[in-house]
């Protein structure tokens, strides 16, 4: 967990254009996904949370929605492409391919933020007002 986020914060910094995975940036997303899904083991296997709990099932929900988000945007959105072929580019498209990127970027902003508000509210969760 610790090399991964070492990887990820110090040794390669995101230097965009934009937050998803492109190709300047692959090592440093991929190191993220690994990372993130560190501390789903770390819940697990040392704090004893497992992943039937609430918090274990939504952090990990969020953990690979947010995963499969940045996935289909790696190398130059390769893997977008093939599913919105399969999927929407049908005889008269659902929706333009920049559109479908586009929800793509917001599924990841939205998952990664609801990763963040798990984990805190995870962590705020053994708090006790005094």
């Amino acid at each position: 967990m610790f090399a991964a986020g070492f990887i990820t914060v110090v040794l390669t910094p995101m230097r965009g254009p934009d937050v998803a995975l492109g190709s300047t940036d692959a090592l440093h997303c991929y190191a993220a996904m690994l990372y993130v899904a560190d501390h789903v083991l770390a819940n697990e296997l040392l704090l004893g949370v497992p992943l039937t709990s609430a918090y274990g099932a939504s952090f990990a929900s969020a953990t690979f929605l947010c995963g499969v988000c940045q996935f289909l945007r790696a190398e130059d959105d390769y893997e977008a492409q093939r599913v919105y072929v399969r999927c929407f580019a049908r005889p008269k498209p659902l929706l333009s391919f920049a559109a479908f990127v586009w929800l793509l970027e917001l599924g990841f902003m939205v998952f990664e933020n609801a990763l963040f508000f798990i984990f805190l509210f995870g962590m705020c969760s053994g708090l006790t007002v005094v």
